[in-house]
């Protein structure tokens, strides 16, 4: 096999682990989104009741907490899922430039035969 054929294996399966990251990270930001949209539509169900004493379903039980407690819950989990949120969009789009310098440089090797592999 000439060094061609083996440098352009590498990254081929180098292209492919970057494509495998960038959509496990797509995935957790998806989750992320969801797991946010389900905080925010909580803590506007919280800001709408009318009594101080509310339920929180912890496992298979419902534990009494009051409305200040569960709203500032709800406000410190909707704060840490956006910076998770823009840490997720920092990696995803790393990889993706990766991934796009990666297939510029296998796409220029491929082309430009021999000479080019030394770069």
């Amino acid at each position: 096999m000439s060094e061609m054929d083996e440098q352009g294996q590498q990254m081929a399966m180098q292209m492919q682990q970057l494509r495998q990251k960038l959509q496990q990270i797509t995935m957790q930001k998806e989750n992320a989104k969801n797991e946010k949209k389900q905080v925010e539509r909580a803590l506007d169900e919280v800001n709408e009741a009318d009594n101080d004493d509310l339920y929180k379903s912890v496992g298979n039980v419902m534990i009494s907490r009051e409305k200040e407690s569960l709203q500032d819950e709800l406000q410190d989990q909707q704060e840490e899922l956006e910076v998770r949120l823009k840490k997720l969009e920092k990696q995803e789009e790393k990889v993706q430039d990766k991934v796009q310098q990666m297939q510029d440089k296998f796409a220029q090797q491929m082309g430009g035969g021999m000479g080019n592999l030394a770069q």
